[in-house]
């Protein structure tokens, strides 16, 4: 038995030098590997020049140093290599790795991305002369740049499309095509697009008024946890617009759309609700109850809820 606890003894101290050596072998190879990527990057293999930017960018193996980042981001882009010109380009638009901020040299890196068919500087090129930023407005300009990204599926550029057609330059605004965006992005899954569009459906702007159709935008946005379409669902159970009245379902979905402590409630939700109770019994409420919380495991809602609603689409 005692032999048995002296080896017991020895062993756990072992054990733990062996887990040492191995970390320190670990980091050893990890400096050889580092070592390595930088001396064919020194010889100007680009590849390695922008994974080295990548490592001192988001601190990989490495202290993160942004300055260290944009130099091999810079010696790739200058090379030709896409995403890092598209990357030196907001560099530059945000004044990273000390540079100073310059939105024109950004509006010439993104570019030299955007011509070579990527999407996010395609994006950002249409942004940039949509807001005048780094060039001159031109949103006729930025239409051109945000179709070619929307049609690499960049929903982000389907609604600043849906945007300009809304609300830009008025030789531009086209309700129809304002709403075509607005259905594009709805359809690749934008929550706050697919609201707008059961909006549209609900109110007849812009399309046929078709409260079933209304009904099951709100359903996609209110699953995708935004709290407008939540409400705005709860309202059509509640009242049968676009759908069978069902007092269960609609007091689940206002108790979603609800606030969670410590935030304020909001009044008008609080309002639903008490005149759904005065409709319900005590075994009703705990049956709505139930398909609240599994509607938010079901859906994997997050604890947080927007407070403010977002802006409706203005009249035309």
């Amino acid at each position: 038995m005692m032999h048995m606890k002296i080896i017991s003894s020895i062993k756990t101290p072992l054990l733990l030098c062996a887990a040492i050596l191995l970390f320190n072998a670990h980091l050893s190879f990890a400096a050889n590997e580092l070592e390595e990527l930088a001396a064919k990057a020194e010889a100007g293999d680009v590849g390695a020049q922008y994974e080295m930017g990548q490592i001192y960018d988001q601190g990989l193996k490495v202290q993160m140093n942004e300055e260290l980042a944009f130099k091999w981001y810079l010696k790739a882009a200058q090379q030709g290599h896409m995403e890092a010109q598209f990357t030196v380009g907001g560099f530059f638009f945000y004044g990273r790795g000390g540079q100073v901020r310059d939105q024109s040299l950004a509006v010439e890196w993104y570019k030299a991305a955007a011509q070579r068919d990527h999407a996010k500087a395609q994006f950002e090129m249409g942004r940039c002369f949509w807001r005048g930023l780094g060039v001159e407005k031109n949103e006729g300009e930025a239409i051109g740049w945000l179709e070619k990204a929307a049609s690499q599926g960049m929903s982000g550029a389907m609604f600043s499309l849906s945007q300009i057609y809304l609300k830009g330059d008025p030789s531009l605004r086209d309700a129809s095509k304002a709403i075509k965006w607005y259905m594009e992005t709805a359809r690749a899954g934008d929550p706050y697009a697919q609201f707008l569009v059961g909006e549209c459906y609900a109110s007849g702007e812009g399309m046929e008024k078709n409260l079933p159709e209304a009904k099951r935008w709100y359903q996609k946005a209110a699953e995708m946890d935004f709290k407008e379409a939540q409400v705005n669902l709860g309202e059509c159970y509640a009242n049968g617009y676009g759908v069978e009245p069902d007092i269960l379902e609609a007091y689940a979905w206002y108790t979603i759309a609800m606030p969670i402590p410590p935030m304020t409630p909001d009044p008008a939700i609080t309002v639903a609700l008490n005149a759904l109770k005065g409709q319900m019994t005590t075994a009703q409420i705990a049956q709505a109850d139930k398909r609240a919380e599994a509607c938010r495991k079901k859906f994997g809602f997050g604890e947080k809820k927007m407070l403010d609603a977002p802006p409706k689409l203005p009249a035309r």
